[in-house]
């Protein structure tokens, strides 16, 4: 096993996906896989608890600006996701684990800001897709109407954005299907996950298995 960070040492996988789709719990679910087979990973959320400090406290308030708490500019908006994100990717890099998952990406951030801040910042968002160095973008597809039962079964842990409810979600949902679209959006695989959790993990298993033979990490 090679003993230093990077991407040439790591498979890196991102998961993306609406509110209620399944990301976190693919997350863990690859996570512990990776422990049965005595492979070393690193989930990077984004929030304190699975991340660091700095990335928690960003994403606080990122939270309070999508739940209309406090909202910040637009501006300021797309320069605190960015500054999320190559916390993020900083990470990654320092983190000496085989595999590497970031559990939510830059489709997710890119849907919830305007589409003037977006074209004005798109650019930097695809460099730092480009200095992530990512295998894959698992993209976890499922209906709105999945996801949101999901979303209200969980009542009691909405987040900000969760609570000003079905309609404004159902409108994310549709513009972070568009996201996926983009020209630079390269290495996305679709999982459908309305089906099993164990269903979800295999099909996402496969690949990282492909992707560590492929880079010899056997």
């Amino acid at each position: 096993m090679k003993q230093h960070g990077g991407a040439n040492s790591q498979v890196r996988i991102a998961i993306d996906g609406f509110d209620g789709s399944g990301k976190t719990t693919l997350a863990h679910g690859i996570e512990q896989a990776c422990a049965s087979s005595k492979i070393s990973c690193q989930v990077i959320g984004r929030k304190a608890n699975n991340s660091s400090a700095p990335i928690g406290a960003l994403t606080d308030l990122i939270l309070q600006s999508d739940g209309r708490l406090r909202p910040l500019t637009p501006s300021a908006d797309a320069h605190i996701r960015l500054a999320r994100l190559h916390e993020r990717i900083a990470l990654a890099d320092n983190s000496v684990a085989q595999v590497v998952i970031f559990d939510r990406w830059i489709p997710s951030d890119l849907s919830r800001i305007s589409d003037a801040t977006k074209t004005t910042h798109e650019a930097d968002f695809e460099l730092a897709s480009e200095l992530a160095n990512i295998d894959v973008l698992m993209m976890l597809r499922t209906s709105f109407d999945t996801a949101w039962n999901r979303i209200e079964a969980r009542s009691n842990s909405m987040s900000p954005g969760e609570r000003l409810g079905r309609t404004h979600n159902e409108s994310l949902f549709e513009r972070l299907e568009l996201m996926f679209r983009l020209e630079w959006m390269t290495k996305v695989l679709q999982i459908e996950s309305t089906e099993s959790e164990a269903a979800t993990l295999s099909s996402a298993w496969i690949q990282i298995e492909m992707l560590r033979e492929g880079k010899g990490l056997r």
